[in-house]
């Protein structure tokens, strides 16, 4: 070790899954942080869907599906690094709300990547998501493993999660 090297210290932990190598942990942070000038909501009318980011790569979306036979349902896709199988837990924290879902990785129809995606029905944890979003604040997503994003509540989020009501 050279002369003005420090050794790192004994108490020093390293998490077990936590990303090891640089590359790594930049591919990670790149594919949960948009860039600043991607910012903000657009809505979807016809498909009832609301995207954060751009249109072209969003970060985070929500829509409403309406069922041929059956009750609506609000699905929730963080569009980060995850893996076909992989299950997790989608937590919404804004003000004193919270709310949580659960998510699987689900791979991208192009074969390359994947995101996480939760289907909810509607009942109880589609009504504490829409709570979250009642608020003026910004609402923090986070599941796992990536680093959280942070969007404001947002005209159009709100539209969609009144559709699934």
């Amino acid at each position: 070790m050279a002369e003005n090297a420090l050794a790192p210290s004994d108490d020093i932990l390293f998490e077990a899954g936590a990303a090891t190598n640089s590359a790594e942990r930049r591919t990670m942070r790149d594919s949960a942080v948009p860039t600043a000038s991607a910012l903000g909501w657009s809505y979807d009318r016809s498909q009832r869907l609301a995207r954060f980011g751009s249109p072209a790569a969003p970060a985070f979306t929500l829509q409403c599906q309406v069922q041929v036979e059956g009750p609506r349902q609000l699905v929730i896709t963080r569009h980060a690094a995850a893996s076909a199988g992989q299950k997790g837990t989608l937590s919404f924290t804004a003000g004193g709300a919270t709310a949580s879902v659960p998510v699987d990785g689900v791979a991208d129809p192009s074969g390359v990547g994947g995101h996480w995606r939760a289907i909810v029905p509607q009942g109880d944890m589609t009504r504490a998501v829409q709570r979250v979003f009642a608020g003026p604040a910004t609402v923090e997503v986070s599941v796992g493993g990536i680093p959280p994003l942070v969007v404001p509540t947002g005209r159009d989020a709100r539209q969609v999660l009144a559709d699934c009501q």
